[in-house]
C-alpha cells in the first residue's frame, strides 16, 4: 500500500484542493486535501499522505472519518478554491502514488505548526484547519 500521493506541479500561487473519489457506499463522498505549492512559477513535487485526506460530502466534513479505500480510486481532480474570478494556471506534469519521501520537495501536512483556515466546514459550521506542510 502506498503512503503518499505525489504531484509534479507548477502553480500560479492560488489555492487549490485535491479531490479523490473512491468506490464506496456513498458515491458522492470525496476525500479532499489542500494542494500547497511552495514555489509559485517553479516546478515542484508535492507529496500528500493518503491518510491526511478528509472525507467530505457536498462540501461538508463527514463524521465519522473512515480510511480512504486507496485500492479503489475512481477519480482524482483538482479544484480552485479561492473564489477569485479570473484566469488561473496550474500545470501538472505527473501524478503518481509512492512510498519514497525523497521523491518530493516537501511533505504536505508533515510536522509543521503553521495552520491555514480552509473553506471546508464541519456540520457544526467550524472551519477545517490545514497544516501548510
Amino acid at each position: 500500500m502506498y503512503t503518499y500521493l505525489a504531484l509534479r506541479i507548477r502553480s500560479d500561487g492560488r489555492s487549490y484542493l485535491v479531490n479523490v473519489q473512491t468506490e464506496s457506499v456513498v458515491p458522492t463522498d470525496l476525500h479532499q486535501h489542500r494542494l500547497f505549492a511552495k514555489r509559485p512559477g517553479e516546478w515542484e513535487t508535492v507529496l500528500i499522505k493518503w491518510n491526511d485526506f478528509v472525507r467530505t460530502n457536498h462540501g461538508f466534513v463527514v463524521e465519522p472519518q473512515t480510511e480512504m479505500l486507496r485500492q479503489k480510486v475512481r477519480t482524482l481532480g483538482i479544484g480552485l478554491t479561492d473564489r477569485v474570478p479570473g484566469s488561473f494556471n496550474l500545470c501538472i506534469e505527473r501524478i503518481w502514488a509512492t512510498n519514497d519521501m525523497s521523491e518530493g520537495d516537501e511533505i504536505t501536512a508533515a510536522h509543521d505548526t503553521s495552520v491555514k483556515e480552509g473553506q471546508l466546514k464541519t456540520k457544526q459550521g467550524q472551519h477545517i484547519n490545514w497544516s501548510d506542510k
